[in-house]
């Protein structure tokens, strides 16, 4: 993810959003009978779960823009 990236999915609320955004599609495409879109929009969902809760620091992103920042003045 890039530094960007990181600014943009600090808050708690995005990161909340779009999880549920992908819950929801992952459950109408279940409710619409099991095949390749349902798995994967199970899958997109993991990723969103490993991605933006697991693995994310809020903490360390704002240490490193911070850190970048005075590097360039």
């Amino acid at each position: 993810m890039t530094p960007r990236d990181k600014a943009f999915f600090r808050p708690l609320n995005r990161r909340i959003l779009i999880l549920l955004v992908c819950i929801v599609w992952s459950g109408l495409e279940w409710w619409g009978g099991p095949g390749f879109w349902s798995g994967l929009a199970t899958l997109v969902t993991a990723y969103v779960v490993w991605t933006l809760f697991i693995r994310f620091d809020p903490d360390q992103s704002e240490d490193k823009d911070q850190d970048q920042n005075s590097k360039t003045d």
